[in-house]
């Protein structure tokens, strides 16, 4: 009876030793994570720059300065689309347009960006002096006005005195000139008998200077021929510039006269 009881017994703890044995080389699988989300990087934005609004800025003349015919002007601002041009008018104090010209930014610089402009503009001098100003415009493609600027100015009078006048008769516009350059003209003599030359690039920059004279017999006051050699040094690039002959007054940076021709220069040889 105690053989038999032993015998199950030992059959039973066989069975759970097999039991446990299986469980035990039975791989156990690892429970299943749903797969996890991966964000999208949202699109990162560069960093921006607004476009400055468009501007035009007198340099010279300067506020009260005295004007005379051709009137110098010299400026900056934004480059227009299209011609690269703006337009600039001389008023007299009543608003009345005496002159109106146009002139070209230079080269340099693409639309949009900030340019340098220079140039003359011609007008009809009132007999007197009297107050005035140059009003000036740059415009888009369909004419509407991007920029604008003025300046308050003495406009001197063509009878005032002393009188003064020059015109220049070579070299003539639009040509081609080169070093030793020759200037001839005529005007109303001054008591010193001379004029003062110079050749400039197309943003105003000084090549060249020199004086011309009249001859010794002509008579202060009355109009005679001037001649004169100048010599300049060419600009780095073939580009527009200016013949400039100017009658100087007795006060220090004084000008009674001035005529001024445009005229090409080439690139140095």
């Amino acid at each position: 009876m105690h053989s038999r009881s032993a015998s199950v017994i030992v059959a039973l703890i066989a069975l759970s030793l097999s039991a446990v044995a299986c469980r035990a080389a039975t791989p156990t699988r690892a429970p299943t994570l749903p797969p996890t989300a991966v964000p999208t990087p949202s699109p990162t934005r560069g960093p921006t720059s607004t476009p400055l609004p468009p501007s035009l800025n007198f340099v010279e003349p300067a506020t009260g300065a005295t004007l005379i015919s051709p009137a110098i002007v010299r400026g900056d601002g934004t480059i227009p689309p299209g011609e690269r041009t703006v337009t600039v008018q001389v008023l007299d104090g009543q608003g009345t347009v005496l002159g109106e010209g146009v002139i070209r930014f230079a080269e340099l610089g693409a639309a949009g960006e900030i340019g340098a402009f220079y140039g003359l503009v011609r007008y009809n001098a009132p007999d007197k002096a009297q107050p005035g100003r140059l009003a000036i415009v740059s415009r888009g493609k369909d004419a509407p006005v991007l920029a604008s600027d003025q300046v308050s100015v003495t406009l001197r009078g063509a009878k005032d005195t002393p009188l003064a006048g020059v015109k220049i008769v070579e070299p003539q516009p639009a040509g081609v000139i080169t070093s030793p350059l020759t200037i001839r003209g005529e005007g109303i003599v001054p008591a010193e008998r001379r004029l003062n030359a110079r050749v400039v690039d197309s943003l105003g920059n000084l090549l060249g200077a020199g004086t011309l004279q009249f001859a010794s017999q002509a008579t202060v006051g009355k109009t005679a021929p001037f001649s004169g050699t100048l010599e300049f040094s060419p600009p780095s690039f073939a580009q527009a510039g200016y013949v400039l002959v100017e009658q100087p007054g007795p006060e220090k940076g004084q000008i009674l006269a001035r005529d001024a021709v445009e005229v090409q220069l080439p690139a140095p040889q």
